[in-house]
């Protein structure tokens, strides 16, 4: 696969995750604290918008071969800080704020969806791993 293939894949790909998961996290935050909060015709756009500009940090994760355990972890770390400022960058674009508290509630629900993003990426990598796996075994029973 190209490069620009790869790359692209991978931001569909977070795009998707990233914008379903910011829309779970919203929805169940208006259904226990919402208080009747009703959205304008601009948030399914914005929401789009958050999910492109969330996956576009994914690209630090691109590596010609695989890194240590240290530098993977150094690597989330600077996503994380990226994303974080991207999207409080939006945010201050958009006019999201009024004042500080509102900016914290911002990062913590960053945080909460970039959780469910890791989770839902680990969970549909390990149904990646069985399917190889069980490719690789039934190739190598042909094999015998």
């Amino acid at each position: 696969m190209t490069d620009i293939k790869r790359i692209l894949k991978i931001i569909i790909s977070q795009f998707f995750t990233i914008t379903v998961c910011v829309m779970f996290f919203t929805s169940v935050v208006n259904l226990f604290w919402g208080f009747g909060i009703k959205y304008d015709s601009n948030y399914p756009w914005i929401l789009m918008l958050t999910g492109l500009l969330g996956a576009l940090p994914s690209l630090v994760f691109i590596f010609n071969k695989e890194p240590t355990k240290k530098k993977f972890i150094f690597r989330c770390v600077i996503h994380y800080l990226l994303l974080c400022a991207i999207i409080t960058g939006e945010g201050f674009l958009i006019e999201w704020f009024d004042n500080a508290a509102e900016i914290l509630i911002v990062l913590g629900e960053i945080t909460v969806v970039y959780a469910l993003v890791w989770l839902a990426t680990y969970f549909s990598s390990l149904s990646t791993k069985k399917r190889v796996n069980n490719a690789l075994e039934k190739f190598n029973a042909d094999e015998e």
